[in-house]
């Protein structure tokens, strides 16, 4: 990607001064050992974070958990903060 410059295509998503959070993505492809990578991560570093369905906040669970819920069931969100200035 060497045509890809960084101030007018990216720089943008990063730009936290209006106190936002860093902006949702999406890793198509990945593993439920993928997730439950990055899930261990943010409890192996200590990060704060929040995991709630349906709007009721819960302990964090185990990848293989989340991934097999019912398609009908509550929107799972997880909110990580790697440092307390951002989300």
């Amino acid at each position: 990607m060497a045509d890809l410059l960084w101030d007018d295509h990216v720089a943008w998503l990063l730009d936290l001064s209006g106190g936002a959070c860093l902006p949702d993505v999406f890793v198509e492809d990945t593993t439920t050992a993928d997730w439950q990578a990055v899930l261990d991560l943010v409890v192996e570093r200590g990060w704060a974070f929040e995991y709630s369905e349906g709007g009721t906040v819960l302990p964090l669970p185990r990848a293989e958990a989340v991934l097999s819920r019912p398609a009908d069931a509550d929107c799972a969100y997880l909110r990580v903060w790697p440092d307390p200035g951002v989300c």
